[in-house]
């Protein structure tokens, strides 16, 4: 029988962001017997796994549990979900669209849409996404995935009306349920129609309510950045990287989004604050090496995009498998061929 005390130990450092230790927990309580076809401690170490960006051997954990429990809708999404981190857009269609043969839950019939979407198949996107808004007419999600699609194909006059629809009911949603999480989809919606002061505004609701979050910290100082206040855009993407603390993923991702927005040095701080966590990891170099790059230090540049190259090279990590499928590394390549 699992151990409740132990299970518990693991969800806390997860909370906690110590992932290598709720992982080394989930090991530990798997390697016990009677445990080794509960699929339930299977999916929570693939989860701390996944936050961990380990994706490959999340993949592997999903799957164990998905043959423990092949009839299990949640445990298929999770798997989904882990093969669409790698990219593996196709396989993982068919494990969403198994989980939605299951379950009724929109959730899973959205995902198996986006791996359309992520194929390049913007028709078929678009088709699945009309179908299921027949049966979905007043959901947000769906609207922002069509939305999204749309504007792919270039039908600039539909995905407009399909984003302010989304935004009417964002505003409803915010308005029923005032928490964080709905303000921060209502400035989403704001953000990619340009409406940045709205985004802003909404966005600095989400941080009141929930300041510890650091994407709200960081979706903030994009929209401040692009109202014209660097100064405290950058201040937000800061604020966000400290509050992230020593978890690679989220450092990573708030130093993309810092690049995105031409944020240069707070992006080489932040890349240097994810490399401190974990330095084999191609992508990270190679975003550095980009910001250098940008900042026209090209012999810095070259130098670290050449640990880019050598770290990708020994595949510690899946980033590896995109090194030279990025804007930044095309741009790099461009520059020192």
């Amino acid at each position: 029988m699992t151990d409740p005390v132990s299970v518990q130990t693991a969800e806390r450092l997860t909370a906690e962001r110590k992932f290598t230790e709720a992982a080394d927990v989930y090991r530990s309580l798997l390697e016990v017997e009677e445990n080794k076809t509960d699929a339930g401690l299977w999916c929570g170490l693939g989860r701390v796994l996944m936050l961990d960006q380990q994706f490959y051997d999340a993949i592997d954990a999903f799957t164990t549990a998905a043959n423990f429990e092949p009839k299990n809708p949640k445990v298929l999404a999770e798997l989904g979900d882990a093969l669409a981190a790698v990219h593996e857009y196709e396989e993982a269609k068919l494990w969403f669209e198994k989980a939605a043969s299951l379950e009724d839950n929109i959730r899973y019939q959205l995902r198996a849409g986006d791996m359309l979407a992520y194929l390049g198949k913007y028709d078929e996107a678009l088709v699945y996404y009309t179908l299921l808004s027949s049966k979905y007419p007043e959901n947000a999600d769906l609207l922002h995935n069509k939305g999204k699609v749309l504007h792919h194909l270039g039908r600039t006059s539909d995905a407009m009306n399909t984003i302010l629809e989304e935004i009417r009911l964002r505003k409803e949603m915010a308005e029923r349920s005032p928490d964080a999480q709905s303000y921060a989809k209502l400035a989403a919606a704001y953000k990619r129609i340009g409406l940045w002061q709205e985004a802003e505004e909404e966005y600095s609701t989400a941080v009141r309510l929930a300041p510890e979050n650091p994407e709200y910290h960081m979706f903030l100082g994009s929209a401040r950045v692009m109202n014209g206040k660097p100064a405290e855009g950058v201040a937000e993407y800061e604020t966000a990287a400290e509050i992230s603390g020593e978890n690679f993923s989220l450092l990573s991702e708030i130093a993309e989004s810092a690049t995105k927005f031409k944020m240069y040095d707070a992006a080489i701080r932040i890349y240097t604050r994810a490399l401190a966590v974990r330095n084999i990891n191609g992508d990270a170099w190679a975003g550095i090496a980009y910001a250098l790059l940008m900042m026209n230090q090209k012999d810095d540049a070259r130098a670290f995009f050449e640990m880019a190259k050598a770290t990708g090279s020994m595949r510690e990590l899946p980033w590896a498998d995109k090194l030279h499928k990025s804007y930044k590394t095309e741009a790099l390549d461009q520059a020192f061929s």
